[in-house]
């Protein structure tokens, strides 16, 4: 089976709204429903993990919406990081259904909705070859290295360097046996593909779009309202 796990735990903080920014209305839908949307017709089933504080309203916006009709969405407690949460919505996954060899798992970000048709497809293309995949663009901008943050260290070769998206895709076996193995240090990995390099897996690389921007900030919000409008 295909799975979509979204990290949905953001709190809104740098938005300064009064609710988590996946669930802001972009347009007529919440952020949220809008990624979820995305993936209906490519997964078998969709895992939402959040806060637990707002687990309840997340069930209540997508019952409104009417996604239950469409897609199969569960909402389950998220953790304190993003691989913790993945690990929660992993061990749900195997007690529904068990985890088979050639089950895989899409990883995105809750507040990433212009994801499209092409980048989910060559994701589980390229994870159903290789066991890994994930999405990337190529650095517009030179990337400077400073250990402190007050002086600059190096410059990176901008050729070389790439922005790291989501989708991240992994065979679901191998991410759960890596997800246990790392328990103590989840912490540490900010997204899949750092967690699978650190352990010698190879990671296949999917062509990213720039419009498939993490919505994070209100200019986030402004630009994602222009996205929407074209």
């Amino acid at each position: 089976m295909i799975y979509a796990a979204i990290a949905a735990g953001g709190t809104g903080i740098r938005m300064g709204a009064d609710k988590p920014k996946q669930f802001l209305k972009l347009g007529d839908k919440p952020i949220l429903i809008r990624t979820i949307e995305a993936f209906y017709g490519f997964v078998d089933e969709v895992y939402i993990g959040i806060l637990p504080e707002w687990k309840e309203y997340a069930e209540t916006c997508i019952a409104d919406c009417g996604l239950i009709n469409k897609i199969k969405v569960r909402v389950v407690n998220g953790a304190d990081n993003r691989s913790a949460t993945l690990l929660n919505v992993i061990r749900q996954i195997e007690a529904a259904h068990g985890i088979n060899e050639d089950d895989i798992v899409l990883t995105h970000d809750a507040v990433r909705p212009f994801i499209n048709k092409r980048i989910i497809s060559e994701n589980i293309k390229l994870c159903e070859k290789y066991g890994a995949a994930g999405t990337f663009v190529s650095s517009v901008d030179t990337v400077g290295v400073s250990k402190d943050g007050k002086i600059l260290d190096s410059i990176l070769e901008r050729k070389l360097m790439y922005n790291v998206q989501t989708p991240q895709t992994v065979n679901l076996a191998l991410i759960k046996k890596l997800l246990e193995k790392e328990f103590e240090n989840l912490e540490r990995f900010t997204d899949i593909c750092g967690l699978l390099r650190e352990n010698g897996v190879d990671v296949a690389m999917v062509k990213g779009e720039r419009v498939n921007i993490k919505i994070t900030s209100p200019a986030d919000m402004v630009f994602a309202e222009s996205i929407l409008r074209e």
